[in-house]
């Protein structure tokens, strides 16, 4: 199975309806709509994620304290709709804050919530977890990327083995490992892998200007800036940077030079080994 995440939609919670009216054993309370609000799924190749909004029994209607985010770990997505307890069973991690959407890296998971983004996956590749497991606070349990204290992350976005954030004000961070396969071939905007906690994430300066949007490919990077300009680094091999096949690597960022049929960029994304922008045209 390779790295993939998706939102659930109605025809997912179709399936776990359908799953909780066969099966009496553990989905009977997990697997409830009626009780729980399933936001996103997110499955790597060690095991799958579920973001979940329990609903509480409590005398108000607030949202806000109507709910608590719970994050239920399955060993595989076989396991979801398996209709039994799967093994080894799975285990739940109250977060205690209303957390936004879910993203995997090919050993970690991030989860997007509002005032900080917390990290959980294997304690081999600490650079994807952005901070250092301890005693306290190991990898295979969420914890918040101290990095981001104080800063408020609007969005993030996962592709191969990079992970990016941007804040309110509109800049970029980046964190995670390199693209390249060899010395000649480095991100330069991405930390060291070896970088100790505090710089394990790197802010991403773009021609100085802030930063609207942006996508992360198997090995590239593309972003949007505030004067609707594309900006691309990173593997080039397959024309995923927009610069033409002659350039294979972009080591620093370079910008996509074209007149998008007239039209004005409002946004990016990537995966893979392509890339995508969107346009809006004047009607």
């Amino acid at each position: 199975m390779t790295s993939t995440s998706a939102t659930l939609d109605h025809g997912i919670e179709i399936v776990f309806r359908y799953c909780m009216v066969r099966s009496k054993s553990w989905r009977q309370g997990f697997i409830d709509n009626s009780r729980n609000v399933f936001r996103s799924v997110s499955t790597n190749l060690h095991s799958l994620r579920l973001y979940v909004q329990e609903r509480l029994t409590c005398l108000t209607d607030h949202p806000a304290f109507a709910f608590r985010c719970v994050l239920h770990i399955l060993p595989s997505l076989k396991d979801l709709f398996a209709c039994k307890t799967p093994k080894p069973a799975p285990q739940y991690f109250p977060i205690n804050t209303m957390a936004q959407s879910l993203h995997p890296t090919p050993t970690s998971h991030l989860l997007l919530a509002p005032y900080k983004i917390i990290t959980f996956g294997s304690p081999l590749h600490p650079q994807l977890l952005a901070r250092n497991p301890t005693c306290d606070k190991p990898a295979e349990t969420p914890h918040h990327i101290p990095f981001f204290d104080g800063t408020i992350i609007r969005k993030i976005e996962t592709g191969g083995w990079m992970c990016a954030g941007i804040s309110q004000e509109n800049d970029l961070y980046l964190w995670g490992g390199e693209a390249g396969t060899g010395e000649e071939e480095q991100i330069k905007c991405l930390p060291d892998r070896t970088a100790e906690e505090s710089k394990m994430v790197k802010w991403a300066e773009i021609a100085g200007g802030d930063v609207l949007d942006v996508g992360i490919g198997d090995g590239h990077i593309i972003a949007l800036t505030n004067d609707n300009e594309v900006w691309v680094c990173g593997r080039g091999s397959e024309g995923q940077l927009g610069l033409g096949r002659g350039v294979w690597f972009a080591e620093q960022w370079r910008e996509v030079e074209q007149e998008w049929g007239g039209g004005v960029v409002v946004g990016v994304a990537a995966g893979g080994w392509g890339s995508w922008v969107v346009v809006k045209k004047a009607v």
